[in-house]
C-alpha cells in the first residue's frame, strides 16, 4: 500500500478550505484521525485524515496534487498507474462535492430557521391589528381621553 503525503499546519491552511484556528481545534479534538507531531514539535496531517474529515481542496491547489502524486509513486520507486491516479483525483473530487454539500445544507438549515422566523412575526402582527370595528367607524371618540371635568 502506498503512503500518501502528509503536510504542516501551514500547507493544510494554504491548499484547503479551512482556517489555522478551525484547524487547530479539530486537531485537539482529535477529528483528524492520523494526524500526529513529529520529533521536532510540527504537524503532520495526512490527506486521508483530511478527505475523511470532509475538508474541501481549495480549487488552485487540484491540479498540484496530480503533480505529488506521480512525486510520491518516484519516490516510492514506483510508478503510478492511470488508473490509481484516477483514483486519487475522484477522492478528490468526492471530498470537494461532500464539502460543497455540506454548505449547501448548511445555508438550506439558515434559511429554514429564518422562514420561521418571519412566520412568527407575521403571525404577531396579525394578532396586534385592531378588530374593533368601533375605532374603524368612530376614530376622533376612541382616541379622546376622558378628562376629570367632564366625568
Amino acid at each position: 500500500m502506498r503512503q500518501r503525503p502528509e503536510l504542516t499546519l501551514s500547507e493544510v491552511v494554504e491548499r484547503f478550505e479551512i482556517s489555522r484556528a478551525t484547524l487547530k481545534r479539530r486537531l485537539a479534538a482529535g477529528e483528524l484521525v492520523g494526524a500526529h507531531k513529529d520529533r521536532g514539535g510540527v504537524w503532520r496531517i495526512p490527506i486521508e485524515a483530511l478527505q475523511a474529515a470532509q475538508i474541501a481542496p481549495k480549487k488552485t491547489w487540484l491540479a498540484d496534487l496530480g503533480q505529488i502524486d506521480s512525486d510520491l509513486g518516484h519516490e516510492l520507486g514506483q510508478e503510478l498507474s492511470p488508473l490509481e491516479i484516477r483514483v486519487s483525483q475522484l477522492e478528490r473530487d468526492l471530498a470537494h462535492e461532500l464539502g460543497q454539500r455540506q454548505k449547501a445544507e448548511a445555508i438550506a438549515e439558515e434559511r429554514k430557521e429564518r422562514i420561521v422566523d418571519l412566520q412568527r412575526a407575521m403571525a404577531m402582527l396579525e394578532v396586534a391589528r385592531p378588530i374593533s370595528s368601533e375605532v374603524e367607524k368612530k376614530p376622533s371618540q376612541a382616541l379622546k381621553k376622558k378628562r376629570w371635568w367632564s366625568r
